[in-house]
């Protein structure tokens, strides 16, 4: 099949008319008839066609490697090559309902590559319609359009993000040597990945893809209520957390994400699926934190406060991670929680269910069966010294000592005369601003007076649950000296939160 280009019409005219004028000189010599057919042979036309360096090659959005995470495998991305005879084209609206002369699919490999002249065309059983004269995909002059229908796994298509995309559109033209045709580009495709691949020409064509995205989120919860809502005068605001890229190979996140670290990073501009636009992206290797995320007090679908911390819905792309409590506030001691999840090429653009991935009673992210963040909540006790004021010698004593040392040191606590400082009673009442729940055992039971409510544990204990404002107990001064009444006298309480309000009134007079 021959090309319409002027040079080579005029070239085989010409060419005929020797061969026709030898034919006649030779007419009248004998034996010189194989001279004719060799001329004649000589003069076949031949296309003129692009040399072979027209390449597709499919990377992931913002990658410096093509790659990115979990997305390691390029190969299924389909581009349809549709060839318009002519070259006067300026816009794909000028080939509306036109029907392209010749038409076929090309598939790309693992490394998300495709070459013209030498890869295998999908289409009739012509594959690709014309052909070099060694037996590569050719293109003959005229106008050509590029149009990606299937996409590589963990990518989603470009229409879904960029639905004014206009996909490459060029003309294979005449370089002006009537020898060589070249490519000329009339909608804006152009190598903006230099640095990936040796496979790389000026002919070749990048097209980048939206990785699949997906956020994390975690809700943090007391082990003893089971609930996300803090004990007594502690809180669940500000834990935080970290995410660490698992993957072999390196995530890009686009600048601007939550939480994002980027302490000693530069980023790198990238061109932007299916746009003209570019934007900055961060690198993370192997076990580089990607970002850090602190739990807010917000309101959960149900109307309930829930402590959360949460990234982006959209900012991890397929690969494996790994989430853990960094630091907690106080009033909480650090479980040292970890989670490892991962985000599967073949899973839904968002998340496993189409939905980020979610650490929480109702939601369990890793499917382990233990849902979110669980923190118990720190406990200290309290002795309550009751002292003679006759025998302070001036010397001041708080009410309020740490342990039974302290009160042991102080000559104070000792009866004087017939008096007993044995059996003196204070009612503990809780004033923080949340509820508290005081463990039930042997010890609490004895003076722990306000045993409505009883509260489980994760791990399935028992305690009973006073709210702000309601007495929790009764404590009383013991003889440590055994009944002797040497003293020290202490009324001593144990168990209760360290980040607690606590109002300690006395209640039985002095005799």
């Amino acid at each position: 099949m021959t090309t319409d280009h002027i040079t080579n019409r005029r070239r085989g005219r010409l060419a005929r008319r020797i061969t026709a004028l030898v034919a006649a000189m030779l007419t009248g010599l004998t034996g010189l008839a194989l001279g004719v057919a060799a001329a004649q042979a000589a003069v076949t036309d031949q296309p003129m066609h692009d040399p072979g360096y027209l390449a597709i090659k499919k990377v992931v959005e913002g990658s410096s490697t093509q790659f990115a995470g979990g997305i390691t495998d390029l190969s299924g991305a389909k581009f349809e090559l549709n060839w318009y005879k002519g070259v006067n084209y300026d816009s794909l609206d000028d080939l509306n309902g036109k029907k392209p002369d010749g038409t076929a699919v090309w598939t790309t490999d693992k490394d998300g590559f495709i070459s013209i002249a030498t890869g295998q065309p999908e289409g009739d059983d012509l594959g690709w319609i014309i052909k070099s004269p060694t037996g590569a995909n050719a293109l003959p002059l005229g106008t050509y359009t590029v149009v990606e229908k299937s996409v590589p796994a963990g990518t989603v298509p470009i229409g879904s993000n960029s639905p004014n995309y206009l996909y490459p559109m060029f003309r294979i033209v005449d370089s002006g040597d009537h020898v060589n045709s070249r490519i000329e580009q009339i909608n804006t495709w152009k190598k903006t990945y230099p640095d990936i691949g040796s496979k790389d020409t000026d002919g070749t064509i990048v097209v980048p893809n939206h990785p699949k995205l997906t956020g994390v989120s975690v809700t943090k919860y007391d082990e003893e209520t089971a609930a996300s809502a803090p004990q007594g005068d502690a809180t669940l605001e500000g834990v935080t957390y970290v995410i660490t890229n698992q993957s072999d190979d390196p995530v890009y996140i686009r600048e601007g994400a939550k939480g994002l670290i980027t302490e000693g990073k530069q980023p790198a501009e990238k061109q932007l699926a299916g746009s003209t636009d570019k934007a900055n992206f961060y690198t993370y290797a192997k076990g580089e934190a990607i970002m850090r995320i602190t739990t807010v007090k917000e309101t959960d679908t149900n109307g309930k406060a829930v402590y959360r911390a949460k990234t982006d819905d959209k900012v991890l792309p397929p690969g494996d991670y790994q989430i853990k409590e960094e630091h907690t506030p106080l009033g909480y001691a650090n479980a040292g929680w970890t989670k490892d999840f991962t985000y599967k090429t073949t899973d839904p653009d968002g998340g496993p269910d189409g939905k980020p991935f979610e650490f929480s009673q109702s939601r369990d992210g890793d499917k382990d069966g233990d849902g979110g963040n669980y923190n118990k909540v720190w406990r200290g006790g309290l002795a309550v010294c009751k002292v003679d004021t006759d025998r302070q010698s001036g010397k001041p004593l708080t009410d309020v000592v740490k342990d039974e040392a302290e009160c042991s040191n102080a000559p104070a606590s000792v009866n004087q005369g017939d008096g007993d400082l044995t059996g003196v009673e204070y009612t503990i009442t809780n004033t923080s601003e949340a509820a508290v729940v005081i463990p039930q055992s042997e010890e609490s039971s004895a003076w722990v007076t306000n045993k409505a409510n009883v509260a489980t544990a994760k791990d399935g204990a028992k305690g009973w649950l006073v709210g702000p404002g309601q007495v929790i107990g009764v404590i009383r001064t013991q003889d440590l000296s055994g009944g002797k009444g040497d003293g020290p006298f202490i009324a001593l309480l144990r168990g209760v939160l360290r980040s607690l309000s606590l109002r300690v009134l006395r209640d039985t007079p002095f005799q």
